[in-house]
């Protein structure tokens, strides 16, 4: 019987050796992990309204007892989803460290970034490097045609002869900062440095300037009208200036908005200097007839001098709930379906005309584009969604 509870006892004392063994190495050597950093934040969503800057390391998530410094992104996401899920339409508290400072904060959760799962997110994403990782330029993409030389495995230490800054915290400048300074740079070449490996695995890296062109944004001809503001950033230029969600933007330095898609770059081309925005304002007022009382919509212009950042600035914009956004002064805001601008060059005839309503999009592409696209896009990729999706 002895021998038998041997055998038996073997297999589970070994598991608790390895056990005891492994958790010794991970505790002398470390385990990897994502840290809570944020590496970037979607334009207009909870975190973007509560104030959260890429950069930020949040500390404390939920209802935890204790902040930690080693919270691992994945533990947070988690955390989000769940309290979301359990308490819909309740904020989250969070406790973020910004340099020597620490913030308190309660953004609300949304599940409208994944409108087929539902799973509750914030809006950011974890921290990424300046590493470039692909192996190949996307297919169809501007980079393919013109093959820049840029190889996966290359570390970008410096943009324009300008070094990147290193982050203390991991002793590396983080992908979010190589962001920042290319939103400057948005509308020309840039020319990167960056660090490749040897040839051999262990052999020294070099220096090689990387020329990256500009590249044109792709248009279906059409532009739409301006619709309300649907989010204001927290401690943004424009919360200051006394904009308000709801608000209708009619003009920036006395020049109409007549394209909301191409507003983003307009403020932007504006950075370091104070514009003067003009917004409409819905009011309400009540008026008594026989059947009673009833609210009758009124409106009022009001102007705004908002100062913008020093450099331009454009924020994330999420695939599926995303909105446009005035990264340099803290405003979001919704894109009509009304057809406002038509490009000639592009659409030619009488087949849309200014004023009509945008119902659906489909793409036609020719065999060849067929092709290519099968190979880019999933087959949910290439099903058809209704325009206010």
């Amino acid at each position: 019987v002895w021998q038998r509870m041997i055998i038996i006892s073997s297999g589970v004392v070994m598991n608790l050796i390895f056990a005891v063994i492994m958790a010794g190495v991970a505790y002398r050597y470390g385990v990897s992990y994502t840290p809570t950093v944020i590496g970037d934040v979607m334009g207009g969503g909870p975190a973007w309204q509560a104030g959260v800057l890429p950069g930020d390391k949040l500390l404390k998530v939920g209802n935890m007892s204790a902040e930690n410094p080693y919270l691992r992104f994945d533990d947070f996401r988690m955390e989000v989803a769940l309290r979301g899920k359990d308490g819909q339409g309740t904020a989250i508290p969070l406790t973020v460290e910004r340099g020597s400072q620490k913030l308190e904060i309660s953004p609300l959760p949304t599940n409208l970034y994944d409108p087929e799962g539902g799973i509750y997110m914030l809006g950011v994403v974890s921290p990424s490097s300046t590493i470039y990782g692909m192996k190949s330029f996307p297919k169809g993409s501007y980079l393919e045609k013109s093959k820049p030389d840029l190889q996966s495995g290359d570390r970008i230490v410096a943009v324009d002869g300008v070094s990147l800054p290193k982050d203390p915290r991991f002793d590396e400048p983080l992908g979010s900062e190589l962001t920042a300074v290319l939103q400057t740079k948005w509308d020309r070449p840039v020319r990167l440095t960056v660090e490749r490996p040897g040839e051999k695995k262990d052999g020294p890296s070099k220096e090689v300037e990387v020329e990256i062109p500009a590249i044109p944004v792709k248009t279906i001809g059409l532009d739409f009208e301006m619709g309300p503001i649907t989010a204001i950033r927290k401690g943004s230029t424009a919360e200051a200036a006394g904009v308000k969600v709801g608000d209708k933007i009619l003009s920036v330095d006395g020049e109409a908005v007549t394209q909301a898609l191409r507003l983003p770059t307009l403020v932007a081309s504006k950075a370091g200097k104070s514009i003067e925005l003009k917004v409409q304002r819905k009011t309400a007022s009540k008026e008594k007839n026989e059947a009673g009382s009833e609210a009758v919509s009124e409106s009022s212009e009001l102007t705004c001098q908002i100062a913008t950042s020093d450099q331009p600035q454009f924020d994330n914009i999420a695939m599926f709930g995303g909105v446009l956004t005035l990264a340099d002064v803290g405003i979001a805001y919704e894109v009509s379906n009304i057809v406002s601008s038509i490009d000639p060059s592009i659409i030619d005839g009488d087949a849309i005309k200014l004023g009509d309503e945008l119902v659906q999009i489909r793409w036609e592409p020719g065999d060849d584009g067929r092709a290519l696209l099968k190979e880019i896009y999933t087959k949910r990729g290439m099903s058809k969604v209704l325009a206010d999706q």
